[in-house]
């Protein structure tokens, strides 16, 4: 993830940080994977930071179309069900008919910064 104004947000000195990508139809997909950390398990275990961090920052730059798959198999957890049902998340059926977009594509971002900066 790389979070760049002008790329991703923008920034209003009045109103904020204003999302770049809203309205332009882009979509994500994340996949989360974990071999401790389980929905069902005690906080012992640790916590689930990673949904909530990614699916926030996604919101925020103006995603809204996410698709989530987990993989927690857990030290605890039974490997095989946790891949089956990773397995059966990730081939359901689509909202939409074609795969989400890659997130940032670096390259055209460099070739931005650099006009940009050679101005």
């Amino acid at each position: 993830m790389v979070s760049t104004t002008g790329l991703i947000f923008g920034v209003d000195p009045h109103t904020g940080y204003q999302p770049l990508l809203a309205g332009k139809g882009k979509k994500a997909a994340v996949i989360y994977a974990s071999g401790v950390w389980g929905p069902a398990l005690a906080p012992e275990f640790g916590s689930n930071f990673q949904s909530p961090y990614l699916v926030d920052w996604l919101r925020w730059t103006g995603i809204t179309d996410i698709v989530e798959v987990g993989f927690h198999p857990t030290l605890t957890g039974d490997l095989d069900d946790a891949r089956l049902t990773a397995d059966a998340d990730a081939r359901a059926p689509p909202r939409h008919s074609d795969l989400p977009p890659p997130l940032f594509d670096l390259q055209r971002a460099m070739e931005r910064w650099r006009s940009n900066t050679s101005r």
